[in-house]
């Protein structure tokens, strides 16, 4: 019979294994749309799994905050309310910075993934508590 610690354990190794997967998956993100020339934000993303003391963990990821910027496709260029004529915001609306959704693309289809995993491993555990409880419950009655 497994114990909850074990259970535990698994579910924390699980997040962990994710959380290196999903990190490995933002860098080549971040490699496939020609980001990250100085490999600054590459080397800033970071990863941690920290175990709560009660069964649950906390997942972290951190990387520089400019990261955010080009992935909500803002930056790069003067502000509009700086612009003199229509022309000038014309021209500066029409160049818009290029669609890098690295971050939200890739954690958020990692983080449903992960939502699933788990959803299936807590199915395995409850229903396995519930055989042996049953099983353990047979065995005595008889």
């Amino acid at each position: 019979m497994e114990t909850t610690e074990s259970l535990a354990r698994e579910r924390f190794n699980t997040v962990n294994y994710w959380g290196r997967y999903s990190l490995s998956d933002l860098q080549k993100s971040i490699r496939s749309r020609g980001m990250g020339r100085t490999h600054e934000l590459i080397s800033s993303l970071k990863f941690t799994n920290n175990s709560l003391g009660d069964g649950d963990s906390t997942a972290n990821f951190e990387f520089n905050y400019y990261g955010k910027f080009a992935d909500m496709q803002v930056g790069r260029g003067r502000k509009l309310e700086d612009l003199k004529s229509n022309r000038e915001v014309d021209r500066a609306i029409g160049q818009k910075r290029k669609n890098t959704k690295w971050l939200s693309k890739s954690l958020y289809t990692n983080i449903a993934a992960l939502k699933q995993i788990m959803q299936e491993k807590y199915a395995e555990d409850a229903g396995q508590i519930i055989r042996e409880g049953i099983t353990n419950h047979i065995n005595l009655s008889m």
